[in-house]
């Protein structure tokens, strides 16, 4: 019995925008977590956030369904 090529093809693609999703996640993540931790040190200052939440934003337009990127 073959594998279907196509079929393979879309398996892996499937498993390879898993695991982007899941590293987007995990960065979105990591950025509020540090900002959180700059405000919590009283470190935050209006740059810093803006430069944190403008890369959320970036990352976080990856994640929206439909985004043509």
């Amino acid at each position: 019995m073959r594998i279907d090529v196509g079929e393979q093809a879309l398996k892996a693609a499937e498993q390879h925008i898993q695991e982007n999703l899941r590293f987007l996640q995990a960065h979105v993540r990591s950025l509020k977590d540090r900002m959180r931790a700059l405000r919590k040190a009283n470190m935050l200052t209006p740059r810093r956030k803006y430069k944190i939440v403008a890369e959320i934003l970036s990352t976080a337009a990856y994640l929206r369904p439909g985004a043509d990127n």
